[in-house]
């Protein structure tokens, strides 16, 4: 038997003569590939599957294509690389090489000594699944849009394909099945062979094995038992699948194949996804095959937001990349489907004519002619017939299982916005069904809601028993955003029943996703039960210092749990009165401190100036100021997202400002390094300077920016009204008003993991003078005209109380403007000494410049914060 853990490390070693074959293969694919049939109808299930894709996978830098290219070999001197064709390609080559890996274990296990001499009708017969068929192993793989290499199987293909073989025999030295079970080899095999620059680009981030393994036992537990049934929805390369099924023979060593199979399911609509789950779950139970074994893998392409739809009663309406095909709901009952299975795949095969595929399906039964006539008409059409029979018969199938027990997994984490139009425009109703969209009036469309949000509360209704149990590795933002996951916090489906949120862990400070800077959580919910607040919330930290003790992919769970501390806390809304406000999670003995700083306040923060994508045009570097009053400038674009070309200029001083980013902020303390050039005043407001006044009065500031009309017109980042104004002027910037140029500011950091806060003003700058500082996007802020109050809600601000209570409710790597509404702040008051005291401190603590000083001036802050909140020594030892 082949051993996967020696494939995978060869295909890791780009030295091996196994890599090597397997990009040439992938090269010669992409040579072949415009003369592939199938290519279009693959782009177009490609692109509905992940949306605008050539352009993200165009404009994203860290996608070189040459680069790319040359890994394979591929020839980058004679055209263009075409992405999607490398994509396809690469694509192509890992089905076909798992359908063989899948082909040495299945030839094995079922002792199959039957000599094949001839390459191609192996590979035709492994390709459509005919092999694995006759074998006794079904549904494992059938027509898709990767066979179209057999279409054309000339003398270079049939001698890699040989080649290919050869290689997989030299890996033919284990005995014992157990060997293959233990780690999940295809998932490893499938990052190596795609790239993971196209991997990230399409959002494709799996679960870490010790992460699945968590989930699967803290959500068996909630309901232990023989014969429970799990679904993983979106199962992707199967990881949930794989270690479910160890889990439960490890629970219970005498349980039977059969057992098994009935217990564990999976859906994805991914077909490659589909392939390598299928892989995965026949190598879990692979030492239970025997030779007369019949088995039938339970893991469909199937989408679970497009499930298939009653009509009329009379019909099961299926859709498959956005068409529809109308089944009869008679011939998907038990006594009419198998044979109705077949006949459509048998006549596809054999491209008979609708008269004669109608005849075939009379032998059962009578039909009426315009009952199936138009569905085989319509799938025999050109190429697709037989792979979109297999899809349909798939959702038919996956449609018609009973519910489960568990629902397992880590469904996409996608915005909304960011899903295909079509997609969209199918599904919007939904959200509202689900009541989960909050937004009333509005398009859906620019909504940043979180995919994984509806695809929870459908699985729930469509696929889980009564009392049902569901644990899903979700984003940790959609528990504690202000305008985002608000339907999600009813934890209620539709109007009908509600869903108890049974636990939560919080793995936010672990990032335990490999290159994905994401905040991640697992929520373990359940069905028909109330949630009752405040929630068990358990926050996983690493119990080493940085960069030390690495949580990898592959270690077990007990490895891991080695390497961290878990901190059990509580979880409740941040609103007495509103049950869907983002929460708030703190150690359950500080809960009644925290409630006494939780409140309302008149302040409003602000966003700093956004200029809508154009950094490198707008953020300056002052190189000189000229005798003639002018400063020579030139734009900073080494750092910007989107280049532009790099110019100097003499400008006029008047629009150009010291500006401030999130990393020039510290504890009472600012700086600025760099300027902003601001075609936007006090009174015009979000509205620049007119064009023609600005031509006029700063005419080099005017020929600077008219230099960058094409890059400024082009800018994405203006939403909804404000592309009215971006049209109008092309020169606006956002998040501009009469707050950008009030004289103090109470600012922090928008990127940061601590609250810190300071006091902005006006600097002496030796090119500029005595000039207001500006923060950009990263910095969030509340403007103050006054200077003592300025620094009295900057000490409120700083306080441990107020700091320890944002903490509690903040993401834990951004504070966004929405932290100061939940915080009881009184509004200042010259009169009330405790007012003036803490602004005296504040602005002391801002003079000062040891941090021992500054530890001590904080100390006599929350002294006087103590009494304004009446909170007790033990409160305050609490909360600091």
């Amino acid at each position: 038997m082949i051993d996967l853990n020696r494939i995978r490390i060869s295909l890791q070693d780009e030295n091996s003569s196994l890599s090597r074959l397997s990009k040439e293969m992938i090269r010669d694919f992409y040579e072949k590939i415009p003369c592939n049939p199938y290519k279009d109808l693959w782009k177009k299930e490609f692109i509905f599957l992940y949306g605008d894709i050539e352009n993200n996978l165009s404009s994203n830098k860290k996608i070189k294509p040459e680069e790319l290219a040359t890994i394979y070999f591929i020839d980058t001197n004679e055209k263009e690389i075409d992405l999607f064709d490398l994509f396809y390609s690469i694509q192509t080559f890992f089905s076909l090489f798992i359908r063989f890996v899948a082909y040495k274990l299945v030839s094995d296990v079922k002792a199959d000594t039957e000599q094949v001499d001839l390459v191609k009708p192996l590979l035709l017969s492994i390709l459509s699944g005919r092999y694995f068929e006759a074998l006794g192993i079904k549904n494992y793989c059938n027509q898709d849009w990767f066979c179209w290499i057999g279409e054309d199987i000339d003398d270079k293909l049939e001698m890699a394909v040989s080649h290919l073989l050869k290689e997989l025999n030299q890996y033919d030295t284990i005995t014992d099945c157990d060997e293959l079970s233990k780690i999940d080899n295809m998932k490893q095999m499938y990052e190596t062979i795609i790239p993971r620059e196209l991997r990230h680009a399409l959002g494709e981030f799996y679960t870490p094995d010790w992460l699945a393994v968590f989930t699967i036992e803290k959500v068996s537990k909630l309901d232990e038992g023989k014969g429970k049934k799990y679904l993983d929805p979106t199962c992707g390369s199967g990881t949930f699948l794989f270690k479910t099924i160890q889990q439960l023979r490890k629970n219970n060593p005498a349980i039977t194949l059969d057992e098994l199979i009935s217990s564990v399911r999976g859906f994805d609509v991914n077909p490659i996804a589909v392939l390598t789950a299928k892989t995965n779950y026949l190598i879990a139970i692979l030492d239970l095959i025997k030779r007369d074994t019949v088995i039938y893998i339970p893991v469909y392409n199937y989408d679970v937001i497009h499930s298939p739809q009653l009509k009329h009663n009379r019909w099961l309406s299926v859709d498959i990349n956005g068409d529809f095909y109308d089944i009869p709901l008679f011939l998907i009952e038990e006594e009419f489907y198998p044979w109705f299975k077949k006949v459509i795949v048998e006549s596809l095969q054999d491209h008979v004519s609708p008269d004669l595929f109608m005849h075939r399906l009379r032998e059962k039964r009578m039909l009426d002619e315009g009952e199936l006539q138009p569905l085989y008409a319509k799938l025999s059409e050109g190429k697709k017939g037989s792979i979109i029979a297999s899809i349909l018969l798939n959702r038919i199938e996956a449609y018609k299982l009973d519910k489960v027990d568990f629902i397992i997994g880590n469904p996409p984490w996608v915005n909304w916005e960011y899903l295909p139009k079509e997609y969209r425009e199918k599904s919007q109703h939904l959200w509202t069904e689900y009541g989960l969209f909050a937004k009333k009036g509005k398009d859906l469309s620019f909504s940043k809601e979180d995919i994984s949000i509806l695809i929870t509360y459908l699985v729930i209704d469509q696929f889980l028993v009564p009392s049902g149990h569901v644990a899903f590795v979700i984003n940790q933002r959609i528990l504690k955003a202000k305008k985002n996951g608000i339907g999600f916090r009813r934890f209620r489906v539709s109007d009908d029943y509600d869903v108890k949120v049974k636990r939560v862990d919080d793995l936010s400070f672990l990032q335990p996703f490999e290159n994905a800077a994401t905040s991640t959580a697992v929520i373990f919910l359940q069905k028909n039960q109330p949630t009752d607040y405040p929630v068990p919330y358990y926050v996983w930290k690493k119990s080493r210092p940085k960069g030390k003790n690495k949580l990898g992919t592959y270690e077990e769970l007990e490895e891991i749990l080695s390497k961290i501390t878990i901190k059990e806390m509580i979880a409740f809304p941040s609103d007495n009165e509103d049950r869907t406000s983002l929460w708030i999670t703190i150690p359950k003995e500080t809960e009644m401190a925290i409630q006494q700083v939780l409140g309302t306040n008149q302040y409003k923060a602000r966003t700093g100036v956004f200029t809508g994508g154009a950094n490198a045009v707008y953020w300056l570097e002052i190189k000189e100021k000229k005798e003639n009053g002018k400063i020579l400038v030139s734009n900073l674009v080494d750092r910007a997202k989107r280049k532009v070309e790099k110019v100097e200029r003499e400008i006029e001083q008047d629009l150009v400002y010291p500006f401030v980013k999130g990393g020039n902020i510290n504890q009472w303390d600012v700086a600025s390094e760099h300027y902003l050039l601001c075609p936007h005043t006090k009174e015009t407001k979000m509205v620049p300077i007119q064009e023609e006044i600005i031509k006029r009065d700063y005419p080099d500031s005017y020929l600077y920016l008219l230099n960058f009309k094409e890059e400024l017109d082009a800018r994405k980042g203006f939403a909804g009204w404000e592309k009215e104004i971006q049209k109008q002027n092309f020169h606006a910037i956002l998040r501009i008003g009469t707050y950008t140029f009030s004289p103090y500011k109470v600012a922090w950091r928008y990127i940061a993991s601590e609250f810190i806060t300071t006091v902005m003003s006006s600097s002496d700058d030796e090119y500029l003078g005595r000039k207001m500082l500006i923060p950009n996007e990263k910095v969030m802020y509340i403007s103050l005209e006054d200077e003592e109050e300025a620094y009295y809600v900057c000490g409120i601000l700083s306080s441990s109380p107020v700091a320890y209570c944002v903490k509690s409710y903040m993401n834990p790597t951004s504070i966004s403007t929405h932290v100061l509404e939940k915080i009881k702040i009184e509004p200042f008051q010259k009169a009330d000494k405790r007012h003036t005291a803490i602004a005296k401190l504040c602005k002391l603590g801002h003079q000062v410049k040891n941090q021992k000083e500054k530890e001590k001036i904080r100390s006599e802050i929350d002294q006087i914060v103590a009494g304004i909140y009446h909170l007790s020594q033990e409160q305050m030892d609490q909360l600091t």
